[in-house]
């Protein structure tokens, strides 16, 4: 069987050959007969499935392709405390054995990651690994890319994030997520406050999908990673997303490379780009991108970029005139302060500091005592304090990197 895209997919390989395998004293095996743990050579087959915890809380079933049934865990007070990690891939874990999966997670408290990646689970095994996450303390990353999860599931998701804390990575990837599916997403990702990376790559969810994301990312303040490569959307689309771009503050990296987007759409993200202050990385490689995008595209980098705050040493440095070279041909040039203010002309690339900024910049307050433990209080300095404004406002510029065939 292969992918929609043409290439073969990893979940759906042939059950191999039942093989057998020698334990050893830092794994703990446990089956679905309590009989069946031993540290002797033990076989796999498709009726009674072996898990294994390795000594650093990691849990896998063993014998990739072989078909799984009647998975139940035995010992699970072990797991309980000592599971971290589940990474079951290309297992063929199915709806039922999710289920058990779930009702695991839901008992081991430490554990930190899921990885249950082309696994042919739908939406109800979906479902209930969402109701076991939803109120998880501990769990950051999970991967359900490469099963059958539709809309129905991707609901069950969103609940899930509106009121989960601490997931921060999320991959959904090469799953069948459609608008409804898109929307149940994006509901959850608007008042979501810990996911920093989303992937839905290989979704094929259109015009109509980018909206509900461009929608989310209008309101959302936490994601900074997102992946939506592969997905068919156009330039209507396009301009959706570069609207949620323009008015997102979290945002670093965009992939939304391999989909339909023109010159059109490339113009909405370098308009975006000039409102838009955090975002770093942009991927629109493998669009239909003719001359005046990319002039539009480039024409963004020459005068935009993001920002990012310095050290409050650093800062100290260059309020008291501490630092060795500052001026036009200081290596310093990426400086700036903002919000914009007098000290911005000679903060910029290519302008010297004329000798009144350069006093202004190095006098502080008479009251304001600079320790070597650190700067003084803000509370001890007066609105237009040099030194204030430096610690308060000064950032780094960088030049955006912007991906384009």
């Amino acid at each position: 069987p292969v992918s929609r895209r043409g290439a073969p997919h990893p979940g759906k390989h042939l059950p191999v050959k039942p093989t057998f395998t020698t334990g050893n004293s830092s794994h703990e095996w446990f089956s679905s007969e309590p009989t069946a743990r031993s540290s002797s050579a033990m076989q796999v087959d498709t009726v009674n499935v072996k898990a294994r915890m390795d000594s650093s809380g990691v849990l896998t079933l063993h014998e990739r392709g072989t078909a799984m049934k009647n998975f139940v865990l035995w010992e699970r007070d072990k797991l309980r405390q000592k599971l971290k990690v589940i990474d079951i891939r290309w297992k063929k874990v199915g709806d039922t054995m999710a289920s058990e999966l779930s009702t695991l997670t839901k008992q081991c408290m430490n554990l930190t990651t899921i990885d249950l990646s082309d696994n042919y689970i739908g939406d109800s095994g979906c479902r209930e690994i969402s109701a076991a996450i939803s109120k998880h303390g501990a769990l950051q990353k999970l991967n359900l890319s490469g099963n059958r999860i539709g809309d129905l599931g991707a609901a069950t998701i969103s609940t899930m994030l509106m009121m989960n804390k601490t997931l921060t990575e999320l991959d959904l990837s090469g799953n069948d997520l459609n608008k409804m599916g898109i929307q149940g997403i994006g509901g959850g990702l608007r008042t979501n406050v810990g996911l920093v990376s989303l992937k839905l790559v290989e979704n094929f969810f259109g015009d109509d999908g980018a909206v509900e994301l461009g929608w989310a990312l209008t309101y959302n303040s936490t994601l900074q990673n997102l992946h939506i490569r592969s997905n068919d959307i156009s330039n209507a689309g396009a301009a959706m997303i570069s609207s949620g771009v323009q008015r997102n503050s979290s945002l670093r990296s965009l992939d939304i490379g391999d989909n339909e987007i023109s010159d059109r759409g490339a113009t909405s993200f370098a308009d975006a780009l000039s409102n838009n202050t955090v975002l770093r990385h942009l991927d629109l490689t493998l669009n239909d991108i003719g001359s005046d995008g990319k002039d539009a595209l480039l024409d963004a980098v020459d005068f935009t970029s993001w920002s990012e705050p310095m050290g409050d040493e650093f800062k100290l440095a260059l309020a008291m005139g501490l630092h060795p070279r500052l001026g036009g041909e200081s290596p310093l040039h990426n400086i700036a302060i903002v919000p914009p203010n007098h000290f911005k002309k000679g903060l910029l690339s290519g302008k010297k500091l004329s000798p009144a900024d350069k006093t202004a910049l190095v006098r502080s307050e008479r009251n304001a005592k600079v320790e070597a433990t650190g700067p003084p209080p803000l509370s001890e300095l007066s609105p237009d304090s040099p030194l204030l404004m430096a610690l308060t406002y000064c950032v780094h510029r960088r030049a955006r990197q912007i991906l384009f065939d």
